[in-house]
């Protein structure tokens, strides 16, 4: 999941720096794991609803990067709902990019075993560059 810590806007940092060397439009975008969003049945919340309030804290999330660190710079927010391997090569097929740059992400075992490692799903089906950013990478 998408957090807004210094990882994340370090990423959204190198994103927007790059996009102004390009002079290139931005598109922040997320793919929501559906099978991450399992709801709590016996607190009455269920698996759609979860779903929704985890697209909803994403979009959230990236409409903030985007008024942090746009400058101006073109930008649009996408959010999808699936498994990377299946939902990526779709945005990427629609939006034209030309570089995905991503956070190197640290998935736990359980996350893993339900969600399948992100890092390696975004390098296997990008049909354009990927720039991976360290999470020690500070923001200049």
């Amino acid at each position: 999941m998408t957090d807004n810590n210094d990882a994340s806007r370090s990423v959204v940092q190198v994103g927007y720096d790059w996009a102004l060397s390009m002079d290139a439009k931005v598109f922040l975008a997320h793919v929501v794991d559906e099978a991450l969003a399992m709801g709590d049945l016996d607190a009455g919340i269920f698996p759609d609803e979860a779903l929704r309030k985890m697209r909803a804290r994403v979009e959230n999330l990236l409409n903030g990067f985007r008024n942090d660190y746009s400058n101006g710079r073109e930008t649009d927010i996408l959010v999808s709902v699936g498994e990377v391997s299946k939902v990526l090569p779709e945005m990427i097929k629609e939006t034209s990019v030309d570089l995905i740059v991503m956070g190197a992400h640290h998935r736990n075992l359980f996350e893993r075993m339900i969600g399948g490692d992100v890092d390696e799903s975004v390098l296997r089906v990008a049909t354009v560059p990927v720039l991976v950013v360290p999470p020690g990478r500070k923001n200049s």
